[in-house]
């Protein structure tokens, strides 16, 4: 179940990155409704990859949260010139990068009897 979950989201983020692809050159061809249309695309195929990506991990939304709060820090320190707003960031940064570092030491999923997973056992009990 596990490879299966995994060759499905690597599957969608294929499809994510051709959809993103196709957005693009409609829009240097300006061909603005096709790239609305592969937009709409692109946000369906969103969701569906962050159920699948929560389903192979339970702190996946916590995660990204938190990797998300670390781009923009780092962001908000290289365009601010105030040494009191810079080592709140900085702090913040620290305590965020250790948030995030633990979610990561969390395994994935629990492991039931004969290695396998709530997923595969939830599934064979429909």
């Amino acid at each position: 179940m596990d490879n299966q979950l995994n060759l499905l989201i690597s599957l969608y983020e294929g499809e994510k990155l051709r959809l993103q692809k196709l957005i693009d050159e409609c829009l240097d061809e300006v061909e603005y409704l096709m790239a609305h249309y592969h937009s709409q695309a692109l946000y369906q195929l969103n969701g569906r990859l962050q159920t699948l990506k929560n389903i192979d991990d339970k702190l996946f939304d916590q995660k990204v949260g938190r990797q998300r709060r670390i781009d923009n820090l780092q962001k908000r320190m290289e365009t601010e010139s105030s040494d009191y707003k810079l080592e709140y960031y900085e702090k913040e940064l620290q305590r965020t990068k250790e948030e995030l570092e633990k979610l990561n030491q969390i395994p994935n999923q629990v492991t039931l009897p004969n290695n396998e997973t709530l997923v595969d056992e939830t599934l064979k009990s429909w």
